[in-house]
């Protein structure tokens, strides 16, 4: 139902767009173009709603989700990240880019058709330089994972 939603509220976005730009006499984009981020920002936020929904049936308190899903992707992982550069003898620094709220914040940036500045900027700020595809699909299988186990606690506790 949140997907339908988001998708509507997409749709009305665009139209407005559409009507604004109309008004402005400003150029229409290439509608088409956009298709693929629009996707991938249905797909976030449907994933989203998965993760909010698991965690709050894996933590039994109305806080604990809030905070976890707050500071996790905000400070958590990137403390992770840190960490698992400084561990002696082995190499675990690409073992940061693949965590599931960094995956989750580059599908959103296509950084293929940037300038070595550019992605040099959005590899800092996103933590990561997986390409918008691979980082999609390794969100989704987070996703997924968590969902299924959010499932189980809940069909477990609820007899």
């Amino acid at each position: 139902m949140g997907v339908a939603v988001a998708a509507a509220g997409v749709v009305v976005e665009a139209g407005a767009a559409v009507v604004s730009f109309v008004v402005a006499g400003v150029e229409q984009p290439q509608w088409l173009d956009l298709a693929a981020p629009v996707g991938r920002l249905l797909l976030w936020v449907a994933c989203w709603m998965l993760w909010f929904t698991a965690v709050s049936a894996l933590i039994r308190n109305r806080v604990g989700p809030v905070l976890v899903l707050c500071l996790v992707p905000l400070l958590g992982e990137r403390v992770v990240g840190m960490l698992l550069r400084k561990v002696p003898g082995v190499d675990l620094s690409g073992v940061g880019e693949w965590l599931p709220f960094t995956l989750g914040r580059s599908m959103m940036v296509d950084m293929s058709a940037m300038a070595t500045e550019e992605r040099n900027f959005f590899r800092l700020f996103l933590g990561t330089d997986v390409p918008a595809g691979p980082a999609a699909a390794g969100f989704v299988a987070y996703t997924a994972v968590v969902a299924v186990a959010g499932f189980v606690v809940y069909r477990r506790r609820s007899g």
